[in-house]
């Protein structure tokens, strides 16, 4: 599982700073608190995407609506207008790009 990679991943790196790789100790010591941090931070991200599974169906829903309306817009010029519009009502984005 991912916890067991990241057990193992903090082995790796006691081993190599074990083996003579202190002159780049600040970095491996900084490195050995990774496999902490993201066992803290992947705990309740993987309960929330547990909750989340069950919604998915709808996002994705949504999110093809939202892609059939953007090339419907994209077909009926309406992009063009928003470019245009924005340069007038925004110039200083003439200068971006």
């Amino acid at each position: 599982s991912g916890l067991d990679r990241l057990d193992s991943f903090a082995r790796l790196l006691l081993l190599a700073w074990g083996l003579g790789l202190r002159s780049r100790g600040r970095r491996f010591r900084l490195l050995l608190g990774l496999p902490g941090l993201a066992r803290c931070f992947s705990l309740p991200l993987l309960g929330f995407l547990a909750r989340f599974r069950a919604h998915l169906a709808h996002v994705e829903r949504v999110m093809g609506g939202l892609l059939v309306l953007t090339g419907i817009a994209f077909l009926a010029g309406v992009f063009t207008q928003l470019n245009s519009w924005l340069i007038e009502t925004f110039p200083a984005l003439q200068s971006i790009g």
